[in-house]
């Protein structure tokens, strides 16, 4: 069975195979209702590295909860592809993903190595600025980037460690360049 890439899929049919890594999971909740939850949604990931939110509606909750994992790849078919809302986008992707009662969910064992374990999608301040006044995008800021600077080994707990980041959102930019972070306080 041949595979799709995320950015191949779109709304006109649901006839799509994709391999794709679930890089973060969480459950949405309504908090007026006394935690309720709305949704089980997840950002999926795929080997080109193109991340897309996908969601669990309410009535699909409790059979998907344990379905997936934060880490683990999976081969997903028969879902829905929808065009995103215009607020509250957790990734950037246009389309997304509407896991419904019949999708089929395999775990993916042998040749995920070339699925990324971590995505991000780093931002510049200007874009961080932009978004300040915005609802389009959940914008989650981990910290800025202020010098570049060679690599220094951090210790912790009587060891040295590198800790080493590798920017990984454009592959073709960034292909050949590796960026470390120095965290203090640890």
């Amino acid at each position: 069975m041949a595979t799709n890439i995320l950015n191949e899929l779109s709304p006109d049919k649901e006839t799509w195979n994709i391999e794709v890594r679930v890089v973060r999971l969480w459950e949405s909740l309504n908090y007026k209702m006394h935690d309720q939850v709305i949704s089980l949604d997840l950002i999926i990931c795929d080997e080109e590295g193109t991340m897309m939110h996908a969601v669990a509606n309410k009535m699909q909750v409790e059979r998907f909860c344990g379905k997936f994992q934060e880490g683990k790849a999976y081969r997903l078919n028969k879902f829905k592809v929808l065009m995103q809302a215009s607020q509250y986008r957790p990734v950037t992707h246009v389309m997304k993903l509407q896991i419904l009662a019949f999708t089929k969910v395999e775990g993916v064992q042998c040749g995920t190595d070339r699925i990324p374990l971590h995505m991000f999608q780093f931002a510049n301040s200007a874009l961080i600025f932009e978004r300040c006044n915005t609802t389009t995008f959940l914008t989650d800021i981990l910290g800025m980037l202020t010098s570049i600077g060679p690599l220094e080994p951090v210790v912790t707990r009587r060891e040295d460690t590198n800790i080493e980041l590798h920017c990984g959102g454009n592959k073709r930019k960034w292909s050949q360049r590796s960026w470390f972070a120095k965290l203090k306080g640890i």
